[in-house]
């Protein structure tokens, strides 16, 4: 603890007759920089009430007790002078500050008014910005700047009129600014408020419907009017698959299994043109209770078999007649000439497996009798011939020819 002497004066009052001190006071003058903390107390035991500090060089901290520990009561302005008066009556009073010389006066008597309340540096004026306002003085009027504006946060008039709907909008504004509600009435306006179907479609309704397709779509919609549509397989005809797949189109796979002949009987019945697929040019023209089968290219599609009832295969079978009779020449009365026949199209043979019969026609002259045949068979021709005995003279032998392969 460090005691300073008083620069003026140091005194203690005693009442006359008595004793005991009654009061006590003393002068510091306190060098803030070199003697620090200062401890204040007085010699006759008194409790220090107020100190006093006339001119303050820098801020000052003040302790209980003799040790600049725990948690200052006060800590005084920087500038000016202080009555600081003591929160209760203390023996030891510890200070500390910096600046260099400050007098300090103590004593242990109250100051009144000051021992009600820490009196700091006084408040000379007070300013404000905007939105505030100050009068300034000693008394000063603090106040709002209105009508508030809209950058600090008002409505910039003293008259706000609030939120107003648009017309044709659907909204309805009601109550005054601001305490208004806002609601919803699309009445009139034309616009959806309700969402309905008509079968097959249904809707949930409300104001977030559902559409979705219920049940059959009818034939007369567009649809098949069944859940599972199938294709019936009639007599020597074989149907497999789904009629409609997921990228769309059909994926019935519809087979001839072994249909040999139509009946009147059984039908199907003809009432226009029917084109027989797998042919060549092959149709037929329906007039009344006649169908005309029309094969164009000399061949038609009847099936070609070996006497043991298999099929005469290849990739072409067919049957090629002559479209007139072809002359043979004969001479000297019994010696037979030959003539090639030329096939073209689709009366060639690509397989070269066929056969070729021979008939006489007529004659031409007195011929001999003969043996007509055809040989050298190619696929693009054949010769006929043949052998005679008899005769006299010279002429033609016209023969008809038919010939089956493929």
């Amino acid at each position: 603890m460090s005691q300073q002497t008083p620069i003026t004066y140091s005194t203690t009052i005693y009442p006359f007759g008595e004793t005991g001190p009654i009061q006590s006071n003393n002068w510091v003058l306190w060098d803030s920089d070199a003697d620090n903390p200062l401890t204040l107390s007085f010699s006759s035991s008194l409790a220090v009430a107020t100190v006093w500090i006339p001119q303050l060089t820098g801020p000052v901290t003040f302790y209980e007790g003799d040790t600049a520990t725990g948690t200052p009561f006060y800590i005084s302005g920087g500038a000016g002078s202080e009555v600081v008066p003591m929160p209760v009556d203390l023996v030891d009073v510890t200070m500390v500050g910096s600046g260099g010389d400050m007098y300090v006066y103590y004593t242990s008597l109250p100051l009144d008014p000051f021992r009600q309340g820490v009196i700091g540096n006084q408040v000379t004026q007070v300013t404000a910005s905007l939105p505030i306002l100050s009068s300034g003085g000693t008394t000063p009027n603090i106040s709002l700047d209105y009508p508030l504006a809209i950058i600090y946060g008002g409505t910039g008039t003293a008259t706000p009129v609030g939120v107003q709907a648009a017309s044709g909008s659907g909204v309805i504004i009601t109550g005054s600014f601001p305490d208004q509600t806002i609601s919803l009435d699309f009445s009139g306006l034309g616009v959806v408020t309700e969402v309905t179907a008509s079968p097959p479609l249904s809707s949930t309704g409300g104001t977030t419907p559902n559409i979705s397709l219920s049940g059959i779509v009818p034939i007369a919609n567009g649809g098949t009017g069944q859940s599972a549509p199938a294709l019936n397989a009639g007599a020597g005809i074989d149907v497999s698959g789904t009629i409609f797949q997921p990228s769309g189109g059909s994926a019935w796979t519809v087979t001839n299994i072994g249909v040999t002949s139509l009946s009147a009987d059984s039908g199907p019945t003809e009432t226009g043109d029917l084109t027989i697929a797998g042919g060549d040019n092959c149709s037929t023209i329906a007039s009344g209770d006649t169908i005309t089968i029309n094969v164009s290219g000399a061949k038609f599609g009847l099936p070609i078999v070996y006497a043991s009832g298999s099929s005469i295969g290849g990739s072409d079978p067919h049957i090629v007649i002559d479209d007139s009779p072809v002359a043979v020449p004969y001479s000297s009365g019994s010696t037979i000439g030959s003539t090639t026949v030329h096939l073209t199209g689709a009366a060639q043979f690509s397989d070269n497996n066929y056969s070729v019969i021979v008939a006489v026609a007529n004659t031409s002259g007195s011929p001999p009798i003969v043996v007509m045949e055809a040989n050298n068979l190619t696929s693009t021709s054949f010769d006929i011939t043949g052998y005679g005995t008899g005769g006299s003279g010279s002429g033609n032998i016209n023969c008809h020819f038919i010939a089956i392969g493929s």
